[in-house]
């Protein structure tokens, strides 16, 4: 197993918990007058949530790919809501934060901690470069 495909196995289980996050913040920033409810949402999120999972553990060129799919599913998902780019940006820090503190907090003491640490500072530059380009944050 590659450092980046044991980092996507570090964070599967713990994507829940940060998507009930993300379905509850984005619904309080939406501006809408009929809102999906938090259970369609989080469908749209589950998708974008698997897209970045895989993402994690492709070369670099198809890990570019990938995000560019997940930014697509998230966009469809807030676009429908309604929700302001600053928002987007608070949600995207969400669940960077979140990952950052799970792998933090489950690679301590690994022998691969260091090289896991690595990848997620490479994904999250990655991830960061694509919502950029892709102008869904400011």
């Amino acid at each position: 197993m590659t450092d980046r495909e044991a980092l996507a196995t570090l964070l599967r289980p713990h994507c829940a918990g940060v998507l009930d996050r993300l379905a509850d913040e984005a619904l309080r920033a939406a501006d809408h007058p009929q809102l999906p409810s938090k259970a369609e949402l989080r469908v749209a999120l589950d998708r974008g949530a698997e897209h970045g999972l895989r993402a994690i553990a492709l070369r670099d060129d198809e890990r570019r790919v990938q995000l560019r799919a997940l930014v697509a599913a998230s966009r469809c998902a807030l676009d429908r809501l309604a929700v302001p780019t600053v928002a987007r940006y608070g949600l995207s820090r969400i669940g960077l934060q979140h990952a950052r503190a799970t792998v933090d907090r489950e690679v301590e003491g690994r022998a691969d901690e260091a090289a896991l640490r690595r990848e997620f500072v490479a994904f999250e530059a990655d991830l960061t470069g694509v919502l950029q380009d892709a102008t869904l944050v400011v």
